[in-house]
């Protein structure tokens, strides 16, 4: 047992749950619950499946005595140390949680975290354009935002996608696969494209501020009874440019399952998502002549958001056992990158 700096944190290192039985899961887990919940009985326990997310199983476990509290339990999706910094997750975690921005992190085994429940509603693609919606979120990402970094912070990007890229698929077991990545990708200079986003990114220099980077809508709750927005899955919160979170985020307007990217904002919708965004990050409105300048090199990060989730599904269309395209939704979002960086050359000239 270690302390994660609020309260003791549960290791169970030898506890490696099922990614697939549903019988064999709910049996694992009831030995962890057994454990960390004692005065729970097993027949009046309840789980709860989430199907949102692509990288891990996640499922939420309550008991019917204790309806206002339940466990979260996330079981990391197969090879995703290849993506995802777990003992840096859990820093992360960690540090959210002192602020009071994430669930209490309770326990760890080898495959997977058990965590608190917020409470709250998954926005989708029409609630995330309400404007009560847009003004909170733009309040909880400038609090995130402001949160102090550590010294001699980097952004996260750059080393990232190197380590997206040295796990890229040399061949795929499914020729299937292996025809549509020669199809698309074997035209495509990934590592060359990079180092080109990179130089870019660099050069712009902008303000660099802690991140969620993954803010898709599955990612964001609605806590109707306090009015208040709170966001889930810190796997990739990290140091990085603060227009690459905005600008992330307005990419994952399209949805994640079949992505229709004209349901992204409008210039004018994210004129006015940036004014109230700044007006809660800098405590003051801001001058429009800043808004403008920063649509203009918005498109940057729209477009680095589209690699960085590019060359991740290529990882994962190799890795994962999830029932999901990963190839097909790696080639979108690089045709989206291709699209939106050649938009962009006639700015930098």
């Amino acid at each position: 047992m270690v302390s994660n700096g609020t309260h003791a944190l549960k290791e169970y290192k030898t506890v490696e749950i099922d990614l697939e039985n549903d019988e064999l899961i709910q049996k694992q887990t009831l030995s962890l619950i057994k454990d960390l919940r004692p005065n729970w009985k097993e027949d009046a326990i309840d789980f709860k499946t989430f199907t949102n997310g692509i990288t891990n199983r996640v499922y939420r476990v309550s008991h019917k005595a204790q309806p206002e509290e339940h466990l979260v339990f996330r079981v990391y999706g197969k090879n995703t140390e290849k993506l995802i910094d777990r003992l840096r997750e859990l820093e992360t975690i960690s540090r959210l949680e002192k602020l009071g921005i994430a669930a209490p992190l309770h326990a760890k085994f080898s495959n997977g975290i058990v965590c608190g429940y917020l409470e709250g509603e998954t926005l989708d693609c029409t609630s995330v354009r309400n404007p009560h919606m847009i003004e909170k979120i733009c309040e909880a990402m400038a609090k995130m935002h402001k949160i102090p970094l550590n010294e001699n912070e980097e952004p996260f990007i750059f080393a990232k996608m190197r380590q997206f890229l040295n796990n890229l698929p040399k061949k795929y077991t499914c020729e299937t696969k292996n025809l549509i990545f020669q199809k698309y990708f074997e035209s495509n200079d990934l590592v060359e494209q990079f180092e080109h986003l990179r130089q870019i990114l660099s050069e712009l220099n902008t303000p660099v501020v802690f991140c969620h980077n993954d803010l898709l809508v599955n990612n964001i709750l609605y806590d109707k009874n306090n009015d208040q927005i709170n966001f889930i899955d810190y796997e990739y919160a990290d140091a990085n440019y603060q227009l690459f979170d905005i600008a992330n985020h307005f990419c994952e307007y399209a949805g994640v399952d079949e992505p229709n990217y004209s349901l992204c904002p409008t210039k004018t919708e994210k004129f006015k998502f940036l004014e109230i965004y700044f007006s809660y990050f800098y405590d003051k409105k801001v001058d429009q002549s800043k808004i403008e300048q920063t649509l203009k090199i918005l498109p940057f990060f729209e477009a680095a958001a589209h690699f960085f989730w590019a060359i991740w599904a290529l990882v994962q269309s190799a890795n994962s056992t999830i029932d999901f395209d990963y190839l097909k939704y790696a080639v979108i979002r690089h045709q989206m990158f291709a699209q939106i960086i050649t938009k962009c050359k006639s700015v930098v000239g």
